[in-house]
């Protein structure tokens, strides 16, 4: 699932039970990722354990031993400036990272249609339509 609107994701946060950090910080750390959210709920919003757990999930301990010195360098631009992979040189690395779902190279289009939450953005919106 794509992340939700800030208002939508604030409905689903409110509906959590128990005490939880405020509403921003949670917003902040996960993007509106409504997985992400409910990863922080299970293990009582212990961020560390939900790093852990992505770390061993995609096994990213061995993927960064296998990096040589100039991937690593390029992991590093990328964090700043994704659009740094779009070179020649970095497209294998960029499809090392799609491939462990760290990334996504292409954003399919969306019809406005079929939004479950609210369309993007104004702003957003009239960019997309003066493309068509």
């Amino acid at each position: 699932m794509w992340n939700m609107s800030k208002q939508r994701f604030e409905e689903l946060y409110e509906k959590l039970p128990t005490s939880k950090p405020s509403f921003e910080d949670v917003w902040r750390s996960t993007g509106g990722n409504p997985h992400m959210l409910e990863q922080l709920y299970r293990v009582k919003w212990d961020a560390s354990k939900v790093v852990r757990w992505i770390i061993k999930s995609k096994k990213l301990e061995t993927f960064i031993s296998s990096l040589n010195d100039a991937e690593r360098s390029w992991l590093f631009e990328t964090v700043e400036d994704p659009d740094t992979l779009f070179t020649r040189e970095r497209i294998q690395f960029m499809l090392k990272l799609v491939e462990l779902n760290l990334i996504v190279d292409t954003i399919p289009d969306r019809e406005l249609d079929s939004w479950l939450d609210e369309p993007p953005p104004e702003k957003i919106l009239r960019l997309v339509l003066e493309e068509k």
